[in-house]
């Protein structure tokens, strides 16, 4: 069964551009942790975690490798997705579903 589970950026939790320096990312992480006592007490303990993975993840070059690898193919999964739906649009407009006449040629057009 394929995992369901939605793959978090790494780099967006700790709010860092990709990639970055071992300097930069003990740094993210280190403001991470500091403002987590800004937070209500409820959500501490689920931001730690996301806090403490990614840095865990991206400190560690061989589980960085595979996260970069698995973001990838994440990214490739959602453009493929994306090209399918313009593409149904582009056909429900071609049956008649759409605008019709000059304009859904026009929007096609743009589209491509």
């Amino acid at each position: 069964m394929a995992n369901t589970t939605p793959l978090l950026d790494h780099y967006a939790i700790l709010n860092m551009a990709r990639p970055a320096s071992p300097e930069t990312l003990f740094l993210a992480f280190q403001f991470e942790m500091l403002s987590l006592g800004a937070l209500p007490v409820e959500d501490v303990a689920a931001r730690f975690d996301q806090v403490f993975d990614a840095y865990e993840t991206l400190k560690d070059a061989t589980k960085r490798e595979e996260f970069h690898r698995l973001w990838d193919i994440e990214e490739k999964r959602k453009e493929g997705e994306e090209a399918a739906r313009r593409r149904e649009e582009r056909e429900r407009r071609r049956r008649g579903g759409g605008r019709g006449g000059r304009a859904s040629r026009f929007i096609e057009i743009l589209d491509d």
